[in-house]
């Protein structure tokens, strides 16, 4: 898993924090900064399994049950004039099967959905240049699903210190229409 996670451009950005949290919870399973956990073993490193804060994303999409799919659509659908959104569940999956939608957001967070730790990942970029644009045309390369940038992510990055610069390479040749904005808080 720590060698995937090298590879994953949001997960990738840092150790986990040494502090009394972390020992604390290593003591409760047992383990120390040294130990080296058995083979397919889970640790867990932190009490808050925040994406943003390094934590580990399941896409679990192809198991989702119908009855989680419907409720998100019918909750997106009770948002006026919302056409997409990030919307947050959790699900009782060994016991009853219970379920609650904790919050949406119209600012989702793709990388959630595409930088996936197990999982296939979503297709989202694609999925909302279908939906936004249902006539266009993809160059069809690879990779041309992930085209994104969002400045508010980097600022977040930056100030987080999970990166101390990062490198804009030039917009690509792929004859596409483009629309470049920059906006600062």
């Amino acid at each position: 898993m720590a060698a995937e996670r090298k590879t994953n451009p949001y997960l990738s950005s840092g150790p986990t924090p040494r502090d009394a949290d972390t020992d604390a919870l290593l003591a409760e399973q047992g383990l120390e900064w040294t130990s080296v956990p058995e083979a397919g073993q889970t640790v867990r490193m932190a009490r808050n399994d925040s994406f943003s804060l390094g934590g580990d994303t399941v896409d679990v999409t192809d198991i989702l049950p119908d009855a989680v799919r419907r409720a998100t659509i019918d909750a997106l659908a009770s948002m006026p004039n919302a056409h997409i959104a990030g919307i947050d569940v959790i699900r009782d999956r060994e016991g009853s099967g219970d379920f609650a939608i904790l919050e949406m957001n119209s600012r989702r967070h793709i990388p959630l959905s595409t930088s996936t730790s197990q999982g296939r990942g979503a297709g989202v970029p694609g999925a909302l240049m279908d939906y936004f644009f249902p006539d266009h045309q993809r160059a069809g390369r690879a990779g041309d699903d992930r085209l994104t940038l969002s400045l508010d992510t980097v600022q977040q990055t930056l100030l987080a210190r999970r990166a101390s610069a990062f490198t804009l390479l030039p917009q690509p040749d792929h004859g596409l229409p483009a629309r470049l904005q920059w906006t600062s808080p």
